[in-house]
């Protein structure tokens, strides 16, 4: 095997080919956006901004006490608009009590991952190409300083622009089999 290059050319089948540059391109989006996006704003700018918190304490408030608001006492108000992020936060704070911050910043990585994952896959040939093109989306979302600091801020924005893009996928797949 003289190179990655020719590893991946020559002796992986199509299907492990795609897997390979899918997670590659994840792999590649969540390291830009670290050191590009994020490493150069104070985290105060962005982390865990109040409607995800309050969108956070709903679920965690259901999850212990049964009521969905702000408070255990408190009226029993349905005060969030991000159901997504609710069910999948009461889920996991339900089986481990993650903090907030720990769940924001897992959320924010694995979005970036899947949104890499999902752009290399956009391409009708997977390959090389694919993922320096995947790069410079990266390069250029990371250098956009609303999609940044509104990708990370623990609202649910980070899982729209995953869903999102999941969804744009599938409609690209489904005209491209049709």
């Amino acid at each position: 095997m003289s190179s990655i290059h020719d590893f991946v050319t020559f002796h992986m089948t199509p299907r492990n080919r795609i897997l390979f540059f899918s997670l590659l391109s994840g792999i590649l989006f969540v390291v830009i956006f670290s050191l590009i996006g994020y490493h150069p704003i104070p985290s105060s700018y962005y982390l865990n901004r109040d409607d995800g918190i309050i969108t956070l304490s709903h679920a965690r408030n259901f999850v212990e006490y049964g009521t969905i608001s702000i408070n255990p006492s408190g009226e029993l108000v349905e005060g969030f608009s991000a159901p997504v992020q609710f069910w999948l936060f009461a889920g996991l704070y339900k089986l481990t009590h993650i903090s907030y911050d720990w769940y924001n910043q897992i959320q924010t990585y694995l979005s970036t991952f899947f949104i890499g994952m999902i752009f290399v896959l956009l391409f009708e040939e997977v390959g090389w190409e694919a993922v320096g093109l995947s790069m410079l989306a990266a390069f250029m979302l990371a250098r956009d300083p609303s999609f940044i600091i509104w990708h990370g801020s623990g609202m649910e924005n980070a899982l729209t622009h995953s869903l999102f893009l999941l969804s744009f996928y599938l409609m690209v797949r489904t005209f491209r089999t049709w």
